[in-house]
């Protein structure tokens, strides 16, 4: 009788193990997906801020060789510029919806879409001087601190953000690489566990009912 408590203590102890491990499995896996989508959410502001930075550098560009030439095709790559800028932005929106995001990297965004917003609308504005004639004003704009100071604070806006989102992912990979393996360390362990109760069982047991557990 005292072996049979003793069986049935063990076998619960076992189901208990294993139950455990399920959760673990679980548990770890939400926090792996997790931890990774807001990795993903880094690389994408990642990625979307380095394009939009050389779309503001094109359309610059197109715009100072319209200034100087007076080539459509210029302006016509300026209107290009612009689409990829304004697609971009909608990236960005997309990457604001992340729950993952900390209220503290939302403002910065917002800051960052504000930024781009003032510097587009200089943009614009150059270019409407100039198919309106006003090549003077249109130069004189270009010329002025504020819109050099305005790319100049877009793009240290871009590289401090990049710079504390590099830092952040490299935080969360290590987290998620450190869930893996003490996952995988707790699930051996169980396993050689299980096993040590499952011989252990075995050694309880009248060889002859043994036998037929084993066989059952």
């Amino acid at each position: 009788m005292k072996k049979n408590k003793t069986i049935y203590l063990l076998v619960a102890i076992c189901a208990c193990i294993i139950l455990f491990d399920i959760f673990l499995l679980f548990r770890s896996y939400d926090e792996i997906s997790r931890t990774y989508e807001s990795v993903q959410s880094k690389y994408d502001f990642t990625v979307s801020s380095y394009s939009l930075l050389e779309n503001i550098k094109d359309a610059e560009s197109a715009k100072r060789g319209y200034l100087l030439t007076e080539n459509k095709a210029y302006l016509e790559n300026y209107y290009k510029a612009s689409f990829r800028i304004n697609f971009e932005k909608e990236r960005f929106k997309k990457i604001l919806a992340y729950k993952e995001l900390s209220q503290n990297e939302k403002e910065q965004i917002n800051q960052l879409l504000y930024l781009v917003d003032l510097k587009s609308a200089q943009l614009k504005h150059v270019i409407t001087l100039k198919t309106h004639n006003k090549s003077e004003e249109a130069i004189a704009l270009l010329k002025s601190y504020n819109n050099i100071n305005l790319f100049d604070s877009l793009e240290n806006n871009i590289k401090k953000i990049n710079s504390h989102k590099k830092y952040q992912e490299i935080k969360e990979k290590k987290i998620i690489t450190d869930t893996r393996e003490q996952t995988k360390l707790i699930l051996t362990c169980s396993l050689i566990l299980v096993l040590i109760i499952l011989i252990v069982i075995t050694m309880i047991l009248p060889e002859d009912k043994a036998t037929n557990w084993v066989e059952s």
